[in-house]
């Protein structure tokens, strides 16, 4: 029974190194790449959130504030690019209108929320999102006197 020892050629250490490093590096770069998506989605939903409501205060009632919230939302999301970053399910995001039993007066508070699904690079950043933003209607029709 002859035993041979494995002879190691110059440089095989440090291909074994690179191999076992090389997982860890990439990871570490798509896990920024994550955080950067998720930042740049979260800050353009607070955008949103703010186009969103501030078109639909300036509404007449509830059911136009809704079509023009929806109208900005649909307009700011037209693709799966947020900040110039593609981000699946970018589309996906909604708009509600949370005024509970609050008559649509001026003046009554009423709460937007923009919520949205969001699937970065790392799937441990996933998850849905949501913003808020509490506004003063400013119009309706019975200041209009309709």
């Amino acid at each position: 029974m002859s035993t041979k020892k494995f002879a190691w050629k110059d440089g095989a250490g440090e291909f074994l190194g690179f191999a076992i490093v090389a997982p860890i590096l990439f990871w570490i770069v798509f896990m920024v790449i994550s955080v950067y998506q998720v930042t740049m989605a979260e800050e353009k939903m607070i955008y949103a959130t703010y186009l969103c409501g501030r078109s639909a205060v300036i509404s007449n009632n509830v059911s136009e504030a809704t079509q023009a919230g929806n109208a900005i939302l649909s307009s700011l999301y037209t693709d799966d690019m947020i900040g110039g970053i593609i981000i699946p399910g970018a589309r996906n995001a909604s708009f509600k209108i949370e005024n509970g039993t609050v008559a649509w007066v001026k003046g009554n508070i009423v709460v937007i929320s923009v919520t949205q699904d969001l699937k970065p690079i790392i799937g441990v950043m996933k998850g849905i999102r949501t913003r808020q933003l509490a506004m003063m209607i400013e119009q309706s029709q019975e200041w209009r006197g309709i």
